[in-house]
């Protein structure tokens, strides 16, 4: 494999230039996809995965070596009304590799924490057009709208504080320390879906 190796500084991605690497990317995905109730879906996935490049007779990870990831996504209806519905979504991850800015590959040693999460939704259903013979009404809303859904959203339930990136700082002997800035904790989303 002739590969190029890049590093990523925040939202820079800088590129070597030329092919100095070989390397391999690998994994195994799986995913359990069904409906616990009819008309509703949720899955459960889970993915094994590593990607390194070898420079000099050195092996690094790559900037996208993530092992492991789970994602969870669950529908359910409130019991006695498929007006009301309930979601769940759960990720965790592995933190990606990543070093002080600047640096070589051989500096880039460390690791992000885990990338954990949990959110939960509430949706309410407004409207769904009535097919008759396979076609829409000819009078009403349904003439005009197919489906409509009001909900309401808490992103980041537990208020977990995932790492986004880091800002280094130098101290007076010149040592880098990386300072995490964190993504969004809890946020409140309200939403409107509209199907035409």
């Amino acid at each position: 494999s002739n590969l190029i190796p890049y590093t990523v500084d925040n939202v820079r991605v800088v590129y070597y230039g030329r092919n100095l690497a070989s390397g391999y990317a690998t994994g195994v995905d799986f995913k359990l996809f069904g409906e616990f109730v009819p008309g509703t879906d949720s899955w459960l996935t889970f993915s094994l995965m590593q990607a390194k490049e070898k420079m000099d007779g050195v092996w690094y990870p790559r900037p996208t070596d993530q092992r492991y990831n789970v994602s969870l996504y669950f529908t359910d209806y409130f019991p006695g009304s498929t007006r009301w519905a309930l979601t769940l979504r759960a990720a965790f991850a592995h933190g990606l590799p990543f070093g002080p800015p600047h640096s070589t590959r051989g500096e880039q040693t460390f690791r992000a924490p885990a990338y954990k999460r949990v959110d939960v939704g509430l949706n309410y259903h407004l409207f769904k057009a009535e097919l008759k013979n396979g076609r829409r009404p000819v009078v009403g809303w349904g003439k005009y709208v197919r489906d409509a859904w009001l909900g309401i959203d808490c992103f980041n339930l537990l208020g977990i504080r995932n790492v986004n990136s880091y800002y280094w700082i130098t101290d007076i002997e010149g040592n880098r320390h990386g300072v995490p800035n964190y993504l969004t904790g809890r946020q409140l989303n309200l939403r409107f879906n509209v199907e035409f």
